[in-house]
């Protein structure tokens, strides 16, 4: 079966799956009875180890968080980071959070106006005027780390002369309030405990509606028709990582200008017949299962792209030390052609045309049709497995290897793309963290941006690509047969 458009997202997230962890009786629905009823997506996880999600204690503070809070400390006292490499270390000091609790991304409502515009275009930019969304932690009371990091951010990115903190309380919790003057009236950060959870939320009213849920005064999501139904198909009860958006529901919350970038995104997708998008992933042993439910004129369809079971050449090919591992039925050349479409779809006029141009160039230097040479030597099914693991526990660092075919030709396409977008990137300009690309003596490919990774590189069998070029190597190393680089 054809890769459907969330496979995307499948593949990354897969990484973060651990081994398989004791069931959830039918009666705990978890971080699914924080989410209300209308919301537009959301992303569930649960923690990536063995650990039960009652004993985060233990990895709260843990050698993880400790190492990497070491490391960005060091950064920032030598001035290594600046403004854009800050705001990406924090953001990375954060991720070991997702892996130690159970957790729940929540996009409960947005809202898009159009930017007048002098220059001649029928799309005119696009800007927010109105977000809330939610994180979702169930912490059982073991708040400390996630407080410090919220601190951290205030620490960091305001202070008291344009930001005022409150306090309130708001269903017997207390919960913090910021607002600074230099963000637009909606945007209100709000953080806090919500029973066994602590929820962080940006917009108005967007904490009040996570905590309204838990407690069962806000219609849920879990108690929808379609949702239930999907849930009940994709065997989300055993799910380790779930996520769906209710497609519909975000294009009647979008103006006319927004919706027209957000369809193109859509169309560049195949997801405009779709009402309502839902994945799972659950595992069986070593072995993930990824199953998907779309809503179509009402009715849920289901289809599976992990079964759990490992063809001879996958099983040949993945490290017997992965602790979680999946062969993914994706088409990868689609992959390759609709994920950039629906990027640059995504942005800005101006951006899409400068995107273009890039595009261009790197064909015209290269002197190939790299497009249709990658996507005719990629194959229709991806192997994802978690090893090397990842030393601070980060989700999504995952090591993809996708069956390739000619690939002499992909080799040459390849450089030709990343040499090209090298030589473009160099030519903008240098600095100690902006993002450059570069090309490693063994042939390792990989993006440079204050920390080195991704990397990917083209072996007689395989592209494969991990979170570095160490964790390639390393994964290369422990690879069966047909993975030595060319």
């Amino acid at each position: 079966m054809r890769a459907a458009p969330g496979v995307a997202i499948a593949i990354a997230v897969a990484g973060m799956l651990g081994a398989p962890r004791a069931v959830v009786a039918a009666a705990d629905l978890g971080l699914l009875s924080a989410i209300p009823a209308d919301s537009v997506a959301v992303i569930l996880g649960r923690p990536a180890s063995t650990m039960s999600a009652t004993q985060p204690a233990s990895r709260e503070g843990g050698d993880g968080h400790a190492t990497l809070a070491a490391v960005l400390a060091v950064l920032n006292a030598a001035g290594a980071l600046p403004v854009e490499g800050q705001v990406l270390a924090d953001v990375v000091g954060c991720l070991p959070l997702l892996g130690a609790h159970e957790f729940a991304l929540i996009l409960l409502d947005v809202q898009g106006r159009a930017v007048p515009t002098t220059r001649p275009t029928t799309v005119r930019s696009v800007r927010l005027s109105r977000l809330r969304i939610a994180l979702a932690l169930r912490t059982q009371g073991h708040n400390e780390a996630v407080r410090a990091a919220v601190n951290r951010f205030i620490q960091r990115y305001t202070n008291n002369a344009v930001a005022v903190l409150a306090e309130r309380e708001v269903f017997g919790e207390r919960v913090q309030r910021l607002a600074d003057e230099r963000l637009p009236d909606w945007a209100v950060w709000e953080w806090g405990p919500a029973g066994d959870c602590f929820v962080v939320a940006l917009g108005e009213g967007a904490w009040e509606l996570v905590a309204g849920a838990r407690r069962g005064s806000v219609p849920r999501l879990a108690d929808v028709d379609w949702f239930r139904e999907a849930h009940r198909q994709c065997a989300g009860r055993l799910a380790t990582f779930q996520w769906c958006v209710d497609v519909e529901a975000l294009q009647s919350r979008l103006s006319a200008a927004a919706l027209h970038r957000v369809s193109a995104v859509l169309d560049a997708l195949e997801l405009s017949s779709i009402q309502r998008d839902y994945w799972a992933f659950g595992a069986r042993g070593r072995m993930l299962e990824c199953r998907r439910a779309t809503v179509r004129d009402g009715r849920v369809q289901t289809a599976v792209y992990a079964d759990g079971t490992l063809t001879a050449d996958a099983e040949a090919a993945i490290p017997p030390a992965a602790r979680s591992c999946a062969v993914l039925r994706v088409d990868a050349g689609w992959l390759f052609e609709r994920l950039p479409a629906a990027y640059v779809a995504s942005q800005s006029p101006r951006r899409q045309a400068s995107l273009r141009r890039f595009w261009e160039r790197v064909e015209t230097e290269s002197g190939l049709d790299v497009d249709r040479i990658i996507r005719a030597c990629l194959g229709d099914e991806m192997l994802v497995f978690n090893y090397p693991a990842h030393p601070l526990g980060i989700p999504l660092a995952a090591t993809l290897a996708v069956p390739i075919r000619d690939p002499e030709s992909l080799q040459s396409a390849v450089d030709a793309l990343c040499g090209a977008s090298a030589r473009v990137m160099r030519r903008r300009g240098s600095g100690l963290f902006r993002t450059s690309l570069r090309r490693a003596e063994d042939g390792v490919w990989y993006l440079q941006a204050g920390v080195a990774g991704p990397a990917w590189i083209v072996t007689e069998r395989h592209l494969v690509m991990s979170w570095s070029p160490t964790a390639l190597r390393e994964a290369l190393a422990a690879m069966g047969p047909g993975v030595r680089p060319r």
